[in-house]
């Protein structure tokens, strides 16, 4: 599915209507560059799961936990790992398939996962429209 978001609201209405489809044990790879959206649509998805609390980038800790009203989502952040044994330090393999997983910056080691929904998020900055493209 392939999106236009000329604007913050029609963002969160994207993310809110894909969250709908999600039925838990998900990997969900975002990708796109700096600044491109990708964390602030994944503030709409988990705030369109229950999530109450703010939601950020998780950059500097790389994971964070969230209770959603479909199960545990975690939300994890690849652009400052420098390898895959990275991912064993946040405890990444432990959980696929144990929620839904939300990944930042995916494109980095999209390699090692089989079954996920990729979004992949496009902009331009004079317009501030984004492209959203949902591929599952």
């Amino acid at each position: 599915m392939k999106y236009t978001s000329k604007s913050l609201k029609d963002t969160e209405k994207i993310a809110r209507e894909f969250g709908k489809s999600l039925k838990g044990n998900e990997i969900i790879c975002l990708v796109g560059d700096l600044g491109a959206g990708k964390t602030t649509f994944t503030k709409y998805l988990l705030s369109s799961l229950g999530v109450e609390e703010d939601v950020l980038s998780p950059t500097f800790i790389l994971r964070s936990d969230h209770k959603s009203k479909k199960g545990m989502v975690y939300h994890f952040d690849w652009y400052r790992m420098d390898n895959k044994e990275d991912l064993l330090g946040v405890d990444f393999f432990d959980t696929l398939y144990d929620g839904i997983v939300i990944i930042e910056w995916a494109d980095k080691y999209i390699r090692i996962l089989d079954d996920y929904k990729k979004i992949v998020i496009n902009f331009e900055g004079k317009d501030n429209i984004r492209y959203i493209d949902i591929i599952r």
